[in-house]
């Protein structure tokens, strides 16, 4: 599912000519210090030397910048699971050049909740590639056009024959 994003981010602040450099997860909150993967908000350095942290609610992991000048991270929507302690991480926002916030949801076929466990750009920063998986089950991989929003890749996580993109989501 690809979705327009609106909350808990602020507009990217450069000059035009200069472009996101770096990331890093800041601010994390005391609740989280403990956890696996570092969670909190967006920060991000830039080229000019200035820097500015992009979200408020510290809910955001796996922060990266694409080749094309793209910032993206997970957004986790709340916690979880039997015990309520897994993340929700059902969101991956993408912030662009020009300003506008992107949001991809993965989806099952099956009406599963998917939580996304890995992604990266690809294709020089024009696409973003997820590992989803559900509670329980296998991954699954799915690659999407930034631009249109639209899914031009999907498979299984165990496959025999992975395509490039997909080979660093591999569960193998």
């Amino acid at each position: 599912m690809f979705m327009a994003a609106f909350a808990c981010v602020t507009a990217l602040d450069a000059s035009p000519a200069a472009s996101p450099k770096e990331v890093e997860i800041v601010n994390v909150p005391a609740a989280c210090a403990g956890w696996m993967e570092k969670v909190g908000n967006v920060k991000v350095s830039f080229t000019d030397g200035r820097t500015q942290v992009l979200t408020k609610d510290g809910r955001c992991l796996q922060p990266k910048v694409s080749p094309a000048g793209a910032v993206g991270w997970i957004h986790y929507r709340g916690l979880g699971g039997r015990d309520k302690d897994m993340l929700m991480n059902e969101v991956l926002q993408v912030r662009l050049p020009s300003g506008k916030t992107s949001e991809f949801k993965p989806e099952s076929e099956y009406g599963d909740t998917l939580f996304i466990e890995k992604w990266g750009f690809a294709d020089g920063g024009a696409s973003v590639v997820m590992k989803t998986r559900s509670y329980h089950g296998p991954a699954g991989i799915s690659k999407y056009d930034i631009k249109s929003g639209k899914i031009t890749g999907s498979m299984g996580g165990a496959s025999d024959e992975l395509p490039k993109w997909a080979e660093p989501y591999s569960d193998d």
